[in-house]
């Protein structure tokens, strides 16, 4: 669980059975993400958009259909529904 660093060491009761919580170590001091490179953010972006339609362009009609049947099998056999 994330806590700021002045959080009290009895903090709040369990959600699920309700008794008090304690914290007992620190695992690990979380830093804060230093700003984003824009430049390099549009870049990761671009490569993304490119990323499925390429991918359904490589793959054969045969194959497409497929995996959209898997896709729908998939999707319907949920429970609960």
């Amino acid at each position: 669980m994330d806590e700021p660093e002045d959080a009290d060491i009895i903090g709040t009761p369990c959600p699920a059975c309700h008794a008090p919580t304690e914290r007992t170590s620190v695992v690990r001091r979380r830093v804060a993400l230093a700003v984003r490179n824009p430049a390099a953010a549009a870049l990761g972006r671009l490569g993304g958009l490119k990323g499925g339609p390429a991918r359904a362009k490589a793959l054969s009609p045969e194959r497409r259909r497929e995996i959209a049947l898997k896709a729908i099998r998939t999707r319907w056999a949920k429970k609960g529904r």
